[in-house]
């Protein structure tokens, strides 16, 4: 159990560092707020709308990750603002 906590200390310490090693949002601070507000709040819409589809004996859940859409918007800060919140 110990190295498991080691290992997501160090990986939220690397990431940490990536985020402010290229440290500024690629949107002014009230845009990206906004934004913010938009990807929460359509986020936390679908963790609550489960689409699962069956096939046989297969079941497949579809879902959507907002972290490539918000990457390319706000830039690593962004992406670890929104993953923070």
């Amino acid at each position: 159990m110990k190295r498991m906590n080691v290992f997501i200390l160090s990986l939220f310490t690397a990431s940490l560092l990536v985020a402010i090693a290229f440290g500024r949002l690629l949107e002014s601070p009230s845009v990206f707020f906004i934004a913010l507000l938009f990807y929460w709040f359509f986020s936390t819409l679908y963790s609550h709308m489960s689409i699962i589809v069956k096939k046989g004996n297969t079941r497949m859940d579809y879902g959507i990750s907002y972290g490539l859409s918000i990457g390319l918007f706000a830039g690593p800060l962004g992406v670890f603002i929104f993953e923070g919140v």
